[in-house]
């Protein structure tokens, strides 16, 4: 579980624009705790569009910093707190019809959905002001934790 530190406008943040949030539970298996409440975790905003009645922002975090340790991770955004205004799943259903030979009528059915990078999590904001709010609670699955070769032993 994660919480922005601080709130992203859709309408002027960039590809690359550093993001922060704060681990809201510890993060263990059975035999380790790899992340205590309260560590900071570092993501990048990795996409930016516009479509019809919404904006798109897509985060990923991928660093986690324990004292003086820096850890890398994988994760996968698996739900949001509930806003007005923000989904985390957009999809648009566009239906064709079609006469075909002998009076037969075809319709077909076309589901289109945003093309998506891996541990990239999408929020799709509908309404102004187009912004993921500071404290934004996320829950995000982590796939895999290794301590950066970087970080200081």
């Amino acid at each position: 579980s994660l919480r922005l530190t601080t709130a992203i406008d859709a309408r002027t943040a960039s590809v690359g624009d550093p993001v922060t949030a704060i681990v809201e539970r510890d993060v263990k298996d059975r035999q380790r705790l790899w992340l205590p409440k309260g560590s900071r975790v570092q993501g990048r905003v990795r996409r930016l569009a516009s479509g019809d009645g919404y904006r798109l922002v897509g985060l990923d975090f991928s660093e986690a910093s324990v004292g003086p340790d820096l850890y890398q991770f994988f994760a996968q955004l698996e739900s949001v707190q509930a806003v007005p205004g923000i989904e985390n799943s957009h999809q648009r259903t566009e239906l064709s019809h079609s006469n075909l030979p002998g009076g037969i009528q075809q319709t077909t059915v076309v589901r289109n959905f945003d093309y998506e990078l891996p541990g990239t999590g999408y929020f799709y904001l509908t309404a102004a002001p187009f912004r993921l709010p500071e404290d934004l609670r996320m829950t995000w699955k982590t796939q895999t934790l290794r301590q950066s070769d970087a970080a200081p032993h």
